[in-house]
C-alpha cells in the first residue's frame, strides 16, 4: 500500500540560474511573501481561529462511511492517534513495508515510525468495521512540495504518509474511498494538490495510484524547478494529483493602475446609480436634458473627490461649479436655461450639497471706490 513516512538519504539543491532579472534581495522579498501567504492557508488547514485542531472531515459526514464489497465501516478523523491506536497502525506499517524497506536500503527502524507517527500536525483516518476492530487507516500532513527534502518551498500539498488495509480487507475499493476522502480534504482546504512518495521498486503502490483518477496521479515533474528534487538520488518518486492552476510567477513590480481608465468607469457607474436614484426619487426616468444635467453634475463632483480632502472655500467652490456644468449642460440640451426648480430636481439627486449654494454674483457694473473720499455718505 502507499508508504511515504521518512524516506529520507539526504537533500539535495539545485541552484538557480545567474541569468535571473530580478535581484536576490527581492526575489528573497517575494518569496518570503509567497511563503507567509502559504502558511496562512496551511494553519488554516491544521487548526480553528482559537488554536484548537481543526477537524477537517466534519464537512463530509456522508462520506465518513464505507459499505461496499462485503465491508461495512465507519471512518474516524483524528488529530493524534490513541496509544493502542498508534500501536495498531505501528504494527500494520511494519508488517506491510519492513522488508521492502531493507530491499531499498532504507533500513526499518521501529523507533522512526513509531516518532512519525506521534509528531506534531499529523491527522489520521481509522476505519473500523461493524465489531469495532481497525481494518484500514491513512496519515497525512498539510505541508509545501520541498518538504519531502527539507525545504519550505513550493505550493501547498496534502502529502499522504501512510495508507494500509489489512490483508482481508484488500481489493474491495477502501483503499480508494480513503483516497477519495482526502483529495476531499485538500480541496476544502485549498491545497494545490494531494501528494505521496512511492519507493523506486514499490510496484504494489504505483500501480495502486495509477488506477485512481483515470491516471491524473502521475510523477511530480514540478519538484525539479521547485527544491531540485532527484528521484534516483532520494530513491523515491513524488506522485501527485493536481487540484489548482499553479500560482501565476510573481512580478518584479505591480502593474501601473491606469488612473483614467478608472475614473471613466467610476463615472459611469456613478451616472447608472444616480439616474436610478432619480427614477425613484421622482417616480419617473430623467428627461434628456436631465440627463445631461446629471452627467455634467456627476463629472464635476468626482474631480472634486479625486482631489482629496478640501478646504470649505474648495468645497463651495465645487458645488458651484457643480451647479453651473450642470445648468450648462441641460441648456445645451433644451436650447434655454433652467429654472431654479428644474436645476434643484437634478441636483437634489446628484449633488444635494449644491442646491442652496448661490450662483456666483457677476461683477457689479459700480466701480469699486478708490480712496475713503469715493465712499457715498
Amino acid at each position: 500500500m502507499v508508504q511515504g513516512g521518512s524516506m529520507k538519504k539526504g537533500s539535495s539543491s539545485k541552484g538557480g540560474s545567474s541569468s535571473q532579472k530580478l535581484s536576490d534581495k527581492k526575489m528573497r522579498k517575494m518569496e518570503a511573501r509567497v511563503l507567509e501567504e502559504k502558511l496562512v492557508t496551511l494553519r488554516a488547514a491544521v487548526f480553528e481561529p482559537d488554536g484548537k485542531d481543526r477537524n477537517v472531515c466534519a464537512p463530509l459526514a456522508p462520506f465518513m462511511k464505507y459499505d461496499r464489497n462485503g465491508l461495512d465501516c465507519t471512518i474516524d478523523f483524528y488529530s493524534k492517534l490513541p496509544a493502542d491506536a498508534k500501536l495498531w497502525a505501528f504494527e500494520l506499517v511494519k508488517t506491510n513495508m519492513e522488508e521492502l524497506y531493507d530491499e531499498a536500503g532504507y533500513g526499518w527502524d521501529d523507533q522512526d515510525k513509531l516518532s512519525e507517527l506521534s509528531e506534531d500536525g499529523t491527522r489520521f483516518l481509522v476505519a473500523r468495521n461493524k465489531s469495532g476492530e481497525r481494518i484500514a487507516f491513512a496519515h497525512f500532513r498539510f505541508t509545501v512540495q520541498g518538504d519531502v527534502v527539507d525545504q519550505m518551498r513550493g505550493d501547498t500539498v496534502l502529502m499522504v504518509h501512510d495508507l494500509h488495509v489489512v490483508d482481508e480487507c484488500q481489493r474491495k475499493g477502501l483503499g480508494r474511498h480513503l483516497m477519495t476522502l482526502m483529495e476531499m480534504v485538500a480541496r476544502k482546504t485549498n491545497m494545490s494538490r494531494v501528494s505521496t512518495m512511492c519507493m523506486m521498486g514499490d510496484e504494489n503502490t504505483r500501480a495502486f495510484l495509477s488506477k485512481l483518477k483515470k491516471g491524473a496521479f502521475a510523477p511530480d515533474e514540478s519538484m525539479v524547478e521547485v527544491c531540485g528534487f532527484d528521484p534516483d538520488l532520494e530513491g523515491f518518486e513524488v506522485i501527485s494529483l493536481a487540484l489548482a492552476m499553479p500560482p501565476k510567477p510573481p512580478v518584479e513590480e505591480e502593474e501601473e493602475v491606469d488612473e483614467e481608465k478608472e475614473l471613466e468607469q467610476a463615472k459611469q457607474l456613478v451616472l447608472e446609480k444616480v439616474t436610478q436614484a432619480f427614477a425613484q426619487k421622482h417616480g419617473r426616468d430623467p428627461t434628456q436634458q436631465e440627463q445631461a444635467a446629471i452627467a455634467a453634475a456627476a463629472e464635476a463632483k468626482l474631480q472634486g473627490f479625486t482631489t482629496g480632502s478640501q478646504t470649505g472655500k474648495e468645497r463651495r467652490a465645487a458645488n458651484r461649479e457643480a451647479r453651473e456644468k450642470a445648468s450648462a449642460a441641460f441648456e445645451k440640451a433644451e436650447g434655454r436655461k433652467p429654472t431654479p426648480a428644474e436645476l434643484d430636481e437634478v441636483l437634489a439627486v446628484v449633488a444635494p450639497e449644491a442646491i442652496q449654494t448661490p450662483a456666483k454674483a457677476p461683477p457689479s457694473e459700480v466701480e469699486s471706490p478708490t480712496c475713503v473720499a469715493d465712499v457715498p455718505v
